[in-house]
């Protein structure tokens, strides 16, 4: 993934894992892993839904600029920890 590197007026470049289907209602139970980059100045925010409920914001200052190049990003995903 990169991220634009001039700024975007607004647009804030994200992806997200959700467990919703296409023929799911929003209003039903899900679970969702979200990642927000802020701008160009390498800072992503991190979200954890379960069962419709986040509230687990996290946001990180990258030690790289995103912008510079493409990028990949893991998720480390266990029984203790996302």
């Amino acid at each position: 993934m990169k991220i634009p590197n001039k700024k975007t007026g607004g647009i804030i470049t994200s992806f997200y894992l959700t467990s919703l289907r296409n023929d799911e209602s929003a209003s039903s139970n899900h679970f969702e892993l979200d990642f927000e980059f802020f701008g160009t100045n390498g800072t992503v925010q991190t979200n954890v839904f379960m069962n419709d409920t986040g509230h687990r914001e996290q946001a990180f200052k990258l030690p790289f600029n995103p912008a510079w190049d493409f990028h990949t990003y893991e998720i480390r995903w266990n029984p203790y920890l996302i």
